[in-house]
């Protein structure tokens, strides 16, 4: 992990982004052939920075409109929580929710139970209690996932479970909200007739916020 962190740091002084907020792509491959199975086990790998605008995220308060996306599932256990290049399942969701006015997608496993959007980690919060899908449900297990867990964990009066979620809970719900690395939280605003606010997910995203800055 050393030996990355150094080759991460060349990348982004190469780029000259030492001064500004930045994010890397590691990416991994083989490099014994293109057979399935490879001539040896060598890896390479490749880094890409790119700059970001600020160290800290804001809420994006306009219209986020969600649907589920059926065509296709996404598989369970672990495996699927390795991020790759194949995305043709989200390519495919993402021209979905464009043809149709939503701004993003909600995917579900084939248990059928809900594993997240396109391109994030999903929280549903009702009453006092917030949850999340299972890694083993398909769910990617995102950087700012795993930080959001452990604030949300610290907040008083608030229950946290990872656990299995039916798509059917997202219309019983208070505020839905999504994590990446490029929005930090997204509130939903909007799934079907129901409607969210995002009250809990402000207070989230400055602790979050608080966290990133060192002063939490």
């Amino acid at each position: 992990m050393e030996y990355l962190e150094h080759e991460i740091q060349k990348t982004v002084a190469a780029n000259a982004f030492e001064e500004t907020s930045s994010i890397a792509a590691l990416a991994v491959y083989r490099s014994g052939g293109e057979a399935l199975l490879p001539e040896n086990d060598e890896i390479h790998f490749c880094i890409e920075v790119d700059k970001i605008p600020a160290i800290s995220f804001s809420l994006n308060a306009t219209p986020y409109v969600v649907e589920l996306y059926k065509e296709y599932r996404i598989g369970e256990k672990h495996i699927s929580a390795i991020t790759s290049n194949h995305k043709a399942l989200q390519i495919a969701g993402a021209v979905f929710a464009r043809e149709n006015g939503y701004q993003n997608c909600l995917l579900l496993n084939h248990a059928n139970m809900l594993v997240g959007a396109l391109d994030a980690n999903i929280f549903l919060v009702k009453g006092n209690t917030v949850r999340t899908p299972r890694i083993e449900d398909g769910c990617y297990n995102g950087i700012i996932r795993k930080q959001v867990i452990k604030i949300i964990e610290k907040v008083p009066g608030y229950d946290f479970e990872v656990t299995k979620i039916s798509p059917f809970e997202l219309q019983q719900c208070d505020e839905v909200f999504l994590t990446n690395t490029r929005i930090g939280l997204q509130p939903i605003t909007r799934y079907r007739k129901r409607e969210f606010s995002s009250k809990f997910t402000s207070q989230i995203l400055r602790n979050l916020n608080e966290t990133i800055l060192g002063t939490n």
